[in-house]
């Protein structure tokens, strides 16, 4: 794991002291090293965080002639299997590190070795043979890697690492628009123009000259054969490619923990992890002084049962003000929830026993476990409503009254009620969403609103397009839920506050033969009623405890609605009624989120949280515009 960096000058020779000035913005990704490569147009930079072969795996890393050069930032999960092979051909290794295998690969295999990495990453890989560079992304997207062409070629593992260019860029309007819906950007862009985000299962190759190509080298599918199967013989498979997921996700040379919480997903790990490590397992867990919110009982009871070396720490609206500015100074991609500041907590506590964690993360997209998946089949009793009884609900819905809660009742209904008067797909994005189109016209500035106005489904029902039309409604809702969401948000904001505290966070649910199986298997063995992980449940049933396998979805949520009307009350309004708030929003509009918030009628916790991220990452970023 580390961070990575390069820059391409057709002209020739990128100077070494550029590389090094672009690594020293993110020594908090690789504090144990720092490694450089130039040749000819190219060069590349890196900053370790020494987990697989610590003596030996600086980077970069070269075949047996040092033509190919290459530096990771991630894990390849099956690397021995891959280098046992490589080696029978006759390829001759100089270390014992996952990265060199990826150079080795690539002689066999050209393009078509990435295609065979199981793990996570982004990959600098330099062919210095046909003077070609390759950018890669694994296909999950779980590394996040960005580029630039503007001003020549540059790419980093983070935004702000382009500040070492010297350039400006300019803030995308459109991307910004899309921001508000979604919390995140939903594709490629970011909110600096000219700074694209690769996508998932992606290359850029550059050619001698500047050539500048993209592809896809690997596309989401299903296995029939998994979707046929029934409840016995689909938790006869999973025992076994769960196990290998997992013992796979935990090879390393130094120890590795868990990000532990009362859910589903999380426990699974814990109960595979056990079989394959030795010693009290490490294990992390934040909670809130708030009953609908705190996991803290929950956890202390499974770290009793379990005899675990627990740690719980507690967040509070102190640890907000205090942290806030400081936390923010990472979210660079502004793909961030609330979640994001306990995962700043959380991960800075681990790191200093720890560099590797693993996670449940993908398990709800996987099976079906959120409940705008709930929402999704409610769709089809409620869409023939007719649009008079629709809009009818809809007002209901938007009289109620401000419910407590981790997502409050009255929020559910009233997003539900939205989206029920439009189609099945459309309305499984504006679930996800946090200010709607007429929202957002009302929020932004006349000229702002004009510069940016676009129809921000346009993502989402991209991603829809790109499934196959045979699948089930949830399973291209799934896929897209992947796409968009996971790979932007989800795995973005992971990346973003582990790495600043120097921590791997590892998913092995996303192991590439336990993530297709899943995805692949029918509907009703994940989403049964309004019952989710109906496989899960069922094959940990009599492994984990009844109190684990019984509760609903209980998500990583933050107490922001309470803490917005309490101790957050004035740390929010100097945001909005404050500094640059004016430049992009109008004051009314600012004036009745935050009063519709404070006077109960509405909860506007996403929307202030939402506004306040966006004016923090102008005002940390404004020497790059």
């Amino acid at each position: 794991m580390c961070g990575i960096c390069g820059v391409y000058d057709k002209r020739g020779g990128v100077p070494e002291a550029l590389l090094r000035g672009m690594c020293a913005l993110m020594t908090h990704r690789g504090p144990d090293g720092e490694g450089v490569y130039s040749r000819g147009s190219l060069g590349m930079g890196m900053r370790r965080l020494a987990i697989i072969d610590l003596k030996t795996g600086d980077q970069p890393v070269y075949n047996e002639d040092r033509s190919v050069a290459v530096m990771l930032n991630g894990e390849i999960y099956n690397y021995v299997e891959l280098k046992r092979g490589l080696e029978a051909r006759g390829h001759r290794f100089a270390t014992s590190s996952d990265t060199e295998v990826i150079a080795h690969l690539f002689e066999e295999h050209g393009e078509g070795a990435f295609g065979l990495l199981n793990g996570f990453f982004a990959i600098a890989l330099h062919d210095s043979r046909k003077d070609e560079f390759y950018l890669v992304r694994d296909r999950w997207g779980i590394k996040p890697v960005y580029y630039t062409q503007a001003g020549g070629f540059a790419f980093a593992s983070e935004i702000k690492v382009l500040q070492a260019l010297g350039r400006r860029f300019t803030l995308d309007t459109a991307a910004l628009w899309d921001y508000f819906s979604y919390g995140y950007f939903p594709a490629e862009d970011t909110m600096l123009k000219e700074v694209k985000l690769l996508k998932p299962a992606s290359l850029l190759k550059l050619s001698s000259g500047g050539r500048l190509e993209r592809r896809q080298y690997w596309a989401m599918k299903k296995d029939p054969a998994y979707g046929r199967l029934g409840l016995a013989e689909a938790s006869e498979l999973f025992s076994a490619k769960v196990e290998h997921a997992v013992k796979i996700s935990l090879r390393s040379d130094v120890p590795v923990g868990i990000f532990l919480s009362g859910g589903l997903d999380s426990n699974i790990l814990l109960y595979e992890a056990r079989k394959h490590l030795t010693g009290k397992i490490l294990s992390y867990t934040v909670g809130f002084d708030s009953g609908h919110f705190d996991e803290g009982a929950l956890v202390r009871r499974l770290a009793g049962d379990y005899d675990l070396d627990a740690t719980f720490l507690t967040m509070t609206p102190a640890w907000v003000k205090d942290n806030f500015k400081k936390a923010a100074a990472y979210h660079h991609s502004l793909a961030v929830t609330p979640a994001f500041m306990a995962l700043q907590l959380l991960s800075a506590e681990a790191a200093k026993r720890l560099k590797v964690v693993i996670t449940g993360v993908a398990g709800d997209e996987l099976m079906l476990g959120y409940p705008t998946y709930q929402a999704d089949k409610l769709w089809r009793l409620f869409s023939p409503l007719p649009g008079g009884v629709k809009r009818g609900l809809a007002g209901l819905a938007g009289a109620l009254p401000n419910f407590p809660g981790r997502i409050a009742l009255d929020y559910k209904l009233k997003k539900f009620a939205q989206g029920v008067a439009y189609g099945r797909e459309k309305a499984h994005y504006s679930w996800r969403t946090i200010f709607t189109e007429e929202e957002k016209e009302r929020l932004f500035t006349p000229a702002l609103a004009d510069a940016s106005r676009h129809d921000s489904f346009a993502a989402y029902e991209a991603a829809f397009a790109e499934t196959e039309k045979e699948w089930s409604f949830l399973s291209r809702a799934s896929a897209a839920d992947i796409k968009v969401w996971m790979c932007n948000m989800g795995h973005d904001q992971c990346d973003t506050f582990t790495m600043s505290n120097s921590l791997e966070m590892r998913p092995p649910l996303l192991e590439n033969g336990l993530a297709e199986f899943l995805f692949s298997l029918p509907d009703n063995l994940k989403l049964r009623g309004l019952t989710s992980k109906r496989l899960f449940r069922s094959h940990y049933r009599g492994k984990l405890p009844d109190y684990i396998l019984d509760q609903g979805k209980m998500g990583f949520h933050l107490p922001m609605a309470p803490w917005f009307k309490g101790e957050l009350k004035d740390f929010a309004a100097g945001y909005l009624f404050g500094g640059a708030a004016r430049d992009y929003f109008d004051p009314r509009a600012l004036q009745a989120v935050f009063d519709g918030h404070m006077n109960g009628s509405d909860d506007n916790a996403f929307k202030l949280f939402s506004i306040i991220c966006f004016l923090e990452w102008v005002e940390q970023h404004k020497g790059m515009l």
